[in-house]
């Protein structure tokens, strides 16, 4: 068995991985096509919908197609490859950051330098599956299958060295993006009982600064001095992005204890930015990256130099943690309300009475 069967062999398995990872995240994978700026056409002809459905036939092609018909698939994965780095590649010349769901959420982070290595790297392997393509009349299956224990053996050690990258370079997600994001507050950010109870340690809030709308910076400590801040980091870019944008100004509205700044890359277009918003600009995402965020994310400073909740990462999570922060406030409102409501004279009658007993 010829070791180019491996290229081939490794090309259906990414292309197999990232059409179910998107199945699994549709939403996400149409998102990445706004973030990407790809032609709308693509959009409206259904791409998003329709590619994790070829990917996985092509994968699927890759093992089973022999002959002309290999070559085919092998040229059509080599364009694939090549598109997708040429995308990527394309998105490290915009003015803002790029989050891309090139995998689903499994590939889901900011493009880099490194993501146009892995591209490249993937290119190659296509590269590799169609030198094997053309020298190979028979199927990766067929050949796999024919394979003496030998090539069993290298086959089963190739798997090996392949779960062992994966487990070493696997994300467990940045800070506060598992577990609870929120710690109950009384209002001004300070926590109420035991923090042990919600697994949530209150750390102190980072030395970092942002810029202020109408120019100047301001250190993230001094804008929580008076009272709690919320930043919500975004991307004009990104369809999840704008989504949580539309649910921001009713909680603005509803919670005024909570000021709330939504933070876009300095590269963003300011006359893009919607009026109402008391925004604050993060100088080559320096304050993201501390957090270790991407877009959308939100964390909540609290009054006391301590983080109050999050960071929190993701549309539904940031959704979910919006939620968190006012429900806290409503109840700590209806307390404050109750503590301050005198007891009626028979009210009071009743309570002694009960204590009496």
């Amino acid at each position: 068995m010829s070791p180019l069967v491996v290229p081939g062999l490794l090309l259906a398995a990414v292309l197999a991985v990232s059409g179910v990872a998107k199945l699994a995240s549709p939403e996400a994978n149409a998102d990445a096509f706004v973030s990407l700026r790809l032609p709308r056409i693509l959009s409206r002809w259904h791409a998003p919908r329709l590619l994790p459905y070829a990917e996985i036939l092509l994968a699927v092609a890759l093992l089973v197609a022999g002959g002309s018909a290999y070559v085919l698939v092998a040229v059509v994965g080599l364009a694939l490859m090549l598109a997708y780095t040429g995308v990527v590649a394309r998105a490290l010349t915009f003015s803002e950051p790029v989050t891309c769901s090139c995998f689903g959420k499994l590939g889901l982070g900011a493009i880099t330098r490194a993501t146009v290595v892995r591209n490249l790297m993937l290119s190659l392997v296509a590269a590799l599956t169609l030198a094997d393509a053309l020298r190979q009349s028979r199927s990766v299956a067929a050949r796999i299958l024919d394979a003496d224990r030998t090539g069993w053996a290298w086959l089963g050690m190739i798997a090996l060295g392949i779960a062992v990258t994966g487990l070493i370079t696997h994300s467990t997600g940045a800070p506060g993006a598992g577990g609870p994001a929120y710690a109950h507050t009384d209002g001004q950010g300070y926590a109420e009982g035991a923090p042990a109870e919600l697994d949530y340690v209150r750390a102190p809030i980072p030395f970092a600064r942002l810029e202020l709308r109408g120019g100047g910076w301001i250190t993230l400590r001094d804008l929580a001095s008076t009272h709690p801040r919320l930043l919500v980091f975004l991307n004009l870019g990104c369809s999840s992005c704008m989504r949580v944008v539309e649910i921001l100004p009713a909680f603005v509205e509803a919670n005024p204890e909570v000021g709330v700044h939504p933070v876009f890359h300095s590269g963003v277009d300011r006359d893009a930015i919607p009026e109402w918003m008391d925004y604050l600009l993060d100088q080559n995402a320096e304050t993201a990256q501390i957090f270790g965020v991407p877009t959308p994310a939100a964390v909540l400073l609290g009054a006391d130099g301590l983080l109050a909740g999050g960071p929190t990462i993701g549309e539904m999570a940031v959704r979910e943690f919006l939620g968190d922060i006012a429900a806290e406030l409503a109840d700590a409102r209806a307390t404050r309300d109750q503590e301050e409501t005198p007891a009626s004279p028979e009210t009071a009658t009743v309570e002694t009475a009960t204590v009496a007993t």
